[in-house]
């Protein structure tokens, strides 16, 4: 903070700039001092200002607090039910909401200041509820206030300065740094002296100044904070949450999910016990929309990485392949890929769970679904195609190992050889390739009927297993270079026939190819 700033923030502490605190939430702090203060102390001082417990028994009944089935109808009940020091600091919650405005005379958009107060503070908890802390209401009264300096300082601006204020829908990164360069001194640095001069508890100035003694709860405020501007800010990622999860609070991306999907199912009945205006259903389908777009860009990046995958494979021969260093790298990036792509399916399969989401937000939810199961698809098609290959060899008689194998349907002509023909491979795999080449076949063949016939030969040491057809087949294409589905098969293909010995031969001619299994003669 420089001297500008001290200034201006001497500015905004002098009497009379400062909102006090109501009779109601002095009282609140009073008791809080006073070690002899009992249950009934707290109920009276509440059921004192009729509007405050309608609106705390409005929060105590939410999914946020609720415990049990019954309906809690009266203040002391609360108090029994949740704990004294769960009730005043919810009351203080409510009493400190008070103080702040709900709406300016600037252009500034206080509707979505006070919508992301109300989610930042849920999430707030729920976070700390995930991770079993002592008292998660701490952190629900922390997440609401931790903005509280913002509209003092604002109103503290000179209205030429004012007017340069990136806004609420700014990432908060972005809104600190205008700060100190425009003020000297931020919203955090004044709402930790506004809430020290209330003489508030300083875990809460612990939480916007991100200091130490905030503990584990102040970092679930913090993880919060990124939540919401990741859920509800235009130039956030959705998957932000996830790395904020990891590394604040070390939380998996299914708990993440859990957190967020939670946040916004019981958004709208904390935001009426604080008098917040809230739409449930516009939340949702905000938040699906940036998940949506989070998974579009994912699917955007998938394939040249997936491409380069794949390219590194069909270079290498199976023995290269198994390498642990080749292995690690190409894994490295399939894991980079597969994180965010189960992360973001996760929470859509979460959310459409949720009886409160409805039809548009449920649509969302499908569509994200749908295109994760189609990259999931991909990705365990490479998976596949890098996974170690143990061959078990035995003796099989190669033509009638065809004719069972072999579809007839797509057949327009197949002759096995009169005397059997005996190879030395591993069965299963020999199927796997065998499948994965039809099924390579069936997407190229022309679409007159069957055109595909197939033979059985020997011929320079080796055994020769050979379809041939009339159909579209690019041979880079043929060789998984170009993209994913069918023509990824052939890499798998020619990856299963090195490790029997063998290989996979491609010929085209003009419409007309030849795609041909072999393996050594052991005859």
């Amino acid at each position: 903070m420089d001297a500008h700033g001290q200034q201006l923030l001497d500015r905004i502490m002098r009497k009379g700039s400062l909102p006090s605190l109501s009779p109601l939430a002095v009282r609140l702090m009073s008791l809080a001092a006073d070690e002899n203060s009992q249950a009934q102390d707290l109920a009276r001082v509440i059921e004192a200002d009729p509007a405050l417990a309608a609106r705390l028994l409005s929060l105590v009944n939410s999914s946020l607090y609720r415990v049990g089935e019954e309906e809690v109808t009266g203040i002391t009940r609360a108090i029994m039910l949740l704990g004294f020091r769960e009730v005043r600091i919810m009351a203080l919650s409510l009493s400190l909401r008070d103080t702040m405005p709900l709406k300016s005379k600037d252009e500034l958009d206080y509707a979505l200041y006070w919508r992301m107060n109300v989610q930042r503070a849920i999430m707030a908890q729920m976070a700390a509820q995930t991770l079993r802390l002592p008292n998660p209401e701490e952190a629900f009264a922390a997440g609401l206030m931790l903005q509280i300096g913002l509209p003092l300082l604002l109103r503290a601006l000179e209205p030429s300065l004012r007017a340069g204020y990136p806004g609420f829908a700014a990432p908060r990164i972005e809104r600190l740094n205008w700060e100190r360069e425009t003020a000297g001194v931020t919203h955090r640095e004044v709402g930790a002296a506004v809430v020290s001069c209330w003489k508030l508890p300083g875990f809460f100035a612990d939480c916007m100044l991100e200091r130490p003694g905030g503990g584990q709860t102040a970092l679930a405020v913090g993880f919060a904070d990124v939540a919401v501007e990741a859920c509800f800010l235009p130039e956030r990622s959705f998957t932000q949450i996830y790395a904020a999860g990891h590394n604040l609070l070390q939380l998996d991306a299914e708990r993440v999910n859990k957190i967020v999907a939670e946040t916004l199912a019981i958004g709208s009945q904390v935001a009426a016990a604080l008098e917040v205006e809230l739409n449930q259903e516009q939340d949702l389908l905000l938040v699906m929309e940036k998940a949506n777009a989070a998974l579009s860009h994912l699917s955007s990046q998938v394939t040249p990485k997936l491409r380069q995958v794949v390219q590194k494979a069909a270079q290498l021969d199976s023995a290269q392949l198994q390498q642990q260093a080749v292995v690690n790298t190409l894994q490295a990036v399939m894991h980079e890929i597969r994180n965010p792509l189960m992360s973001v399916g996760g929470f859509a399969k979460r959310l459409a769970g949720l009886g409160e989401a409805g039809g548009h937000a449920r649509h969302y939810a499908q569509v994200i679904m749908d295109e994760a199961s189609r990259l999931d698809g991909v990705l365990n098609q490479v998976c596949a195609l890098l996974a170690p290959l143990k061959e078990i060899a035995v003796k099989v008689d190669a033509a009638a190992f065809l004719a069972k194998h072999l579809p007839h349907s797509m057949l327009s002509n197949w002759q096995p050889p009169d005397e059997p023909v005996q190879v030395t491979v591993d069965p299963v795999l020999l199927a796997e390739a065998l499948a994965l080449l039809l099924d390579y076949v069936k997407h190229k063949l022309a679409p007159q009927g069957p055109s595909l016939s197939a033979s059985l030969a020997r011929r320079n040491g080796r055994v020769w297993v050979c379809l041939h057809g009339f159909g579209a087949l690019p041979l880079d294409a043929a060789m998984g270079e170009l993209s994913f589905g069918p023509e990824l098969n052939l890499v798998r293909v020619r990856r299963i026939m090195e490790a029997l010995h063998g290989g996979l031969d491609v010929a085209i001619q003009e419409n007309n190819f030849t795609l041909a299994l072999y393996v050594p003669d052991m005859s």
